[in-house]
């Protein structure tokens, strides 16, 4: 799912007091090994971390980073909250099905997953931290003309998962993020909405997830068969803040209508911060002879546009929240991947687009990456 999965990230540290618009993490080249014994070169043992343009934003804060879409500052934050911290949070909020490895790289979403458990998992943030059990059939209609009343059919299966803070906190940053960030192309103008874009390594697949407080869909572009490089379909490669947010957002204007804005819903519970001193928070940043930390130039990331292929969109428990905004750039050498599985019903795309299409009502899916290279721009 490359960068969507940092919201996944970002609410495991949010749960353990991290204050995204506080805590500040050092944006810049980060190399990881996991065996001290092991060679700093080889490739098997040291993880290596940058921006896909190669440009850094020396201390900024999470939240910054996070709409930044910048993979230096998730791998720290992923080493510091713990990998399986993440996949507990991954697997509460609605990625239930596809094996998650607890290791650095999944904060960046080198991990496959499937489309309906990434429209899952955002749902539950959306609705507050209230996790709904995914579902493909609301009624069923006898050969008589009766309502099959007997299986249950339609009924929600329902369960808190997270604080309603901790969602509202996430939903925030997503929030900037549709403002100002690598969700902009996805923002409807006039509303109140939360998204995340995400690319992996060579424009293999290309993600949008993005909610508004009643309603959340995830688009997903790639091929079932395998990880193959979009590198020129309409003439541009594949990005999360290209054709799958120009696809979320003409997807939510029909699905908002002449609805009017309406803002998420505020927690009920107030935030618990902690004081966050992590070991890898600063990693990386050169001592001055002041005795302050040196940080590395700041840049502005580039920005992309976007196209259609996989829907999953979820009706939310009664109201949630909302964030999104434009693309972004980044790269991150993460472990292996996996195949992202088909959905139930699908509709292929027009011919001149390379990658299939499919539309689906539900909540999320699967597809894992090797090597993690979120590419994206913003503006």
């Amino acid at each position: 799912p490359g960068s969507t999965f940092k919201t996944i990230a970002l609410a495991a540290a949010v749960e353990q007091g991290l204050n995204p618009f506080a805590v500040k993490y050092l944006s810049a080249p980060f190399d990881y090994t996991l065996d001290p014994s092991c060679v700093h070169v080889d490739p098997t043992c040291s993880w290596h971390v940058q921006t896909y343009d190669h440009t850094y934003h020396g201390i900024e804060t999470v939240a910054d980073a996070t709409i930044q879409s910048d993979n230096t500052v998730f791998a720290r934050l992923s080493v510091d909250v713990g990998p399986q911290n993440i996949v507990d949070m991954a697997q509460k909020l609605g990625i239930r099905t596809s094996p998650l490895k607890a290791v650095p790289a999944l904060a960046l979403g080198a991990i496959g997953v499937t489309p309906i458990e990434m429209a899952s998992a955002y749902a539950t943030v959306a609705a507050g931290g209230i996790y709904s059990k995914p579902m493909a059939i609301t009624k069923v209609v006898l050969p008589d003309g009766s309502v099959d009343t007997q299986a249950g059919w339609g009924k929600p299966q329902r369960e808190r998962v997270i604080p309603d803070w901790v969602a509202a906190t996430v939903t925030k940053v997503l929030e900037l993020n549709m403002l100002y960030g690598t969700g902009v192309g996805a923002h409807v103008a006039g509303h109140t909405d939360a998204g995340k874009t995400g690319t992996t390594d060579n424009y293999a697949d290309a993600w949008f997830s993005g909610y508004v407080p009643y309603l959340e869909a995830s688009v997903w572009i790639g091929y079932p068969r395998g990880e193959i490089p979009m590198l020129n379909v309409h003439g541009v490669a594949v990005s999360g803040p290209g054709f799958p947010a120009t696809i979320w957002h003409g997807y939510m204007v029909t699905a908002i209508g002449k609805r009017g804005d309406r803002p998420f819903r505020q927690p009920v519970t107030q935030p618990v911060w902690s004081a966050w001193n992590r070991p890898y928070q600063l990693y990386g940043a050169l001592p001055t002879t002041s005795g302050e930390t040196k940080t590395g130039k700041t840049s502005t990331a580039p920005a992309t546009t976007g196209l259609p292929t996989q829907l999953v969109t979820t009706n939310l428990a009664p109201a949630t929240t909302t964030t999104a905004l434009p693309p972004e750039t980044t790269t991150a050498v993460a472990p292996p991947t996996a195949l992202p599985p088909e959905t139930t019903t699908t509709v292929e795309s027009p011919p001149p687009l390379p990658p299939d299409t499919a539309t689906a009502v539900a909540p999320p899916p699967l597809v894992p990456t090797a090597t993690t290279t979120e590419t994206q721009s913003t503006p």
